[in-house]
């Protein structure tokens, strides 16, 4: 078996939850003798650093090596319509003449594993992978909400999105997230914009219902050339089948957490002891991750010697908005912040305290955290809405939500915590993995029967 593995970004360059993921799964693989090649994207500056083997007017790209595995490290630069579309039909030339250069002397790919949506990894490369290897097949990881314009899969930002998506109530959605005006009158401007194209020299704003009808476009396109989807929740599941996928194309495997995870057993019952509750809040510092939410209901809290506050995560790039609540936050005595960490750390961190705080304000297909957290017995407050609504009902034990970016009943839900030892058995990531190699070869499975 040989795979290529396409992610959104790739060690060391840059790294989010789904190439944690395809790193775990590419070091699983290997373990298991199988053949596996990373494609995604690299700074143009990480160029300097590859053997730059192929390069025309759209592509260029770098071969270098990560953990004993090649990655292909590609750079496009895409226009605003490219962008929303992920389309451009003489990128497949260019996919093509790569490929073919790349084959040589080498076993061709029997599978194409897309974990991300992009104009780098987009039905152009699935295109161009079946003009060269004819009989690979294709299977989807559905990481983020790429099928949504907006990314973020909650109608007009206050719950999960279940409508059938089409073009004029995705623009008015888009409209509202990105105008703050209020739902009747972004349904109204979404009825007033123009299908059709406008000059690419206008604002984006100005051509939101073209290019949201590019973003559909797109998924629809992706559809064609998925033979098989994987999906770690149920809401993803509806939705798509919504947009016509068998339901027999679809598997539903969630998470699994890393082995580090399922074996840290120490502390548990010590936090029954502790006179200091401490919550935790891991991720990026980011809308969508919805730290200033959290910070906001933290605030709004009395000082106390009885409870504490540890953020981990990353900084940089934040909103005006966030850095101000950021330097508010610094000035109290029961909030740390902890930087970055390594994964013992990490985990050693998530295992000490009561309860970890996810309240993200946007989908979190399967969020993996979530599941970390339970297989240490650490209690969860998550928004309500996505794969943390979904996992706080599957778990139970432990968990619980509040409605999502709710300052007040966030505050309520902090206020009233009192710590639950958990006893829910978690899914490992090894398990986890051997469910997912279980689909790659029921794909070339088919591929044998076809030629039989």
């Amino acid at each position: 078996m040989n795979i290529l593995i396409a992610t959104y970004n790739y060690y060391p360059y840059n790294w989010g939850g789904s190439e944690v993921y395809v790193r775990g799964l590419v070091r699983y693989l290997h373990k298991q003798g199988i053949q596996a090649t990373v494609l995604a994207a690299i700074p143009p500056e990480a160029l300097k650093d590859c053997e730059v083997v192929f390069e025309d007017e759209f592509l260029k790209i770098g071969l270098y090596e990560y953990e004993q595995t090649t990655i292909i490290g590609c750079v496009l630069n895409p226009t605003t319509d490219e962008i929303y579309g992920r389309y451009n039909p003489r990128w497949k030339a260019s996919w093509t003449a790569f490929f073919r250069q790349f084959q040589q002397g080498k076993e061709a790919f029997d599978l194409l594993h897309m974990n991300a949506n992009t104009p780098l990894i987009s039905p152009v490369l699935s295109e161009a992978l079946r003009e060269v290897f004819p009989n690979i097949k294709t299977l989807f990881s559905y990481h983020v909400p790429d099928s949504c314009p907006k990314g973020s899969l909650l109608y007009f930002d206050r719950e999960n999105c279940t409508v059938n998506p089409n073009q004029q109530i995705c623009t008015a959605c888009t409209l509202n997230n990105r105008l703050g005006v209020a739902e009747p009158a972004a349904k109204l401007l979404a009825g007033l914009m123009p299908s059709s194209s406008l000059s690419p020299k206008l604002p984006s704003i100005l051509r939101t219902k073209y290019l949201v009808g590019l973003s559909l476009k797109s998924f629809d396109l992706l559809s064609r050339q998925v033979d098989r989807w994987h999906v770690f929740g149920r809401q993803i599941r509806d939705f798509i089948i919504k947009k016509g996928i068998p339901s027999s194309h679809i598997a539903l495997i969630q998470h699994g957490a890393e082995e580090l995870y399922l074996t840290a057993g120490a502390g548990k019952d010590e936090r029954e002891q502790m006179h200091e509750t401490i919550f935790i809040f891991i991720g990026r510092f980011k809308k969508i991750k919805g730290l200033h939410t959290l910070l906001k209901a933290w605030m709004g809290l009395e000082q106390s010697d009885s409870r504490r506050l540890w953020v981990v995560g990353d900084g940089k790039d934040m909103k005006p908005d966030l850095v101000k609540l950021l330097e508010k936050a610094k000035t109290r005595t029961d909030i740390e912040f902890l930087g970055t960490m390594e994964a013992a750390a990490l985990k050693d961190k998530t295992a000490q305290a009561h309860c970890i705080v996810i309240p993200s304000e946007w989908v979190e297909i399967g969020p993996l955290v979530l599941h970390e957290s339970v297989a240490v017995g650490t209690n969860v407050i998550a928004s309500n809405v996505g794969g943390c609504g979904a996992l706080v009902e599957y778990y139970g034990e432990g968990c619980q939500t509040f409605r999502m970016g709710d300052v007040a009943d966030l505050q309520q839900k902090i206020r009233d915590f009192k710590y639950q030892p958990i006893h829910k058995k978690v899914m490992g990531q090894t398990e986890h993995y051997g469910l997912v190699l279980k689909e790659f070869n029921k794909l070339l499975e088919q591929n044998i029967h076809a030629t039989i």
